[in-house]
């Protein structure tokens, strides 16, 4: 698990620092190039806040991988348990054994066993409701992706607009006062920018990926809980 964190955490800040590294070496002009830690420096607060949103995305996309996947949703041990019930017929052992693993598929289950008396439509119309609940919960929580994802570009625009007005303030007059502004407080101001960006590129695919991911997951819990529900219907009739 750890290991996992630790993964996460370090694909994203290969991203970020790579692309900010790229952008750090040309950031000053006849200076040398800058520090990765000079240009957070000059990046400020701001800066500093992108930086822990990337951290934040690195930590979303570990819980969503470890969490967000068949096993997880669709568990191979309830299946089996309930395969086995199904053979017999016994509805109430189902029911019971929903009970005590609650989860995605099972709740998803217990609804239609719960309607199933009612008709197979009723017991259908139970479990869609059930399931978009639960893709509901799950869509929550992958939604902070997209949040970020909108809030990192605004904060870079921010940082921009305030790094230019500190700049604008520190310009007093003449020409090189004007180079060392042009070449530098702007170009500085962007930095900002820049790492918000590439924030917003990162969460923005890892939100689009799982889901997807979580479309398909919730169509085959569905499909896996119908199935197992017709199974201990017919099975507990005779048919």
């Amino acid at each position: 698990m750890s290991g996992k964190l630790l993964g996460g955490i370090i694909v994203v800040a290969v991203l970020v620092g790579g692309g900010t590294t790229a952008f750090a070496a040309d950031a000053q002009t006849g200076g040398g190039a800058l520090s990765l830690v000079e240009f957070f420096k000059q990046a400020g607060i701001i800066g500093w806040i992108i930086l822990a949103l990337s951290v934040v995305v690195g930590g979303l996309w570990l819980e969503h991988m470890v969490n967000l996947n068949r096993s997880k949703l669709l568990p191979e041990d309830i299946l089996g348990e309930l395969s086995e019930t199904a053979d017999r017929g016994d509805r109430d052992e189902a029911a019971r054994l929903c009970e005590d693993s609650p989860g995605f598929f099972t709740n998803v289950v217990a609804a239609g066993l719960t309607h199933v008396h009612l008709g197979a439509i009723q017991a259908g119309h139970a479990m869609q409701d059930v399931r978009d609940e639960e893709t509901v919960k799950l869509f929550s929580r992958i939604s902070w992706l997209k949040l970020i994802s909108d809030i990192a570009p605004m904060l870079g625009l921010l940082g921009t607009v305030w790094g230019m007005m500190k700049a604008v303030g520190n310009y007093t007059t003449g020409i090189t006062n004007l180079a060392t502004f042009a070449s530098q407080g702007i170009h500085l101001a962007l930095i900002t920018t820049l790492l918000g960006l590439i924030v917003a590129i990162i969460a923005t695919s890892v939100y689009f990926f799982f889901r997807a991911r979580l479309t398909r997951l919730s169509i085959e819990v569905g499909e896996a809980a119908e199935e197992m529900v017709l199974r201990i219907a017919r099975q507990s009739t005779g048919q």
